[in-house]
């Protein structure tokens, strides 16, 4: 991907509060639509967020991301 190209696709996220805290998903999909043509882009990313409260204001939280490209390259971030 380069700082020439318009991604466009859709997003998906679905997620739960309660006492103990909470918890989601996001699932999103991008591809090229204007922009540098020369190559083309297509972008999986994936990403939970989980937090646990422990009590008297504590927490602990976790949202790591994977994002999947068409030249088949995971990174996976925190």
């Amino acid at each position: 991907m380069t700082g020439n190209q318009w991604l466009l696709g859709p997003e998906l996220a679905l997620g739960i509060t309660d006492d103990w805290g909470v918890a989601a998903f996001l699932v999103a999909h991008q591809w090229d639509v204007a922009g540098d043509n020369k190559k083309t882009t297509s972008i999986t990313s994936l990403e939970y967020v989980f937090a646990y409260g422990l009590g008297d204001g504590w927490q602990v939280f976790t949202a790591p991301s994977v994002f999947l490209t068409t030249g088949k390259q995971i990174a996976v971030t925190s």
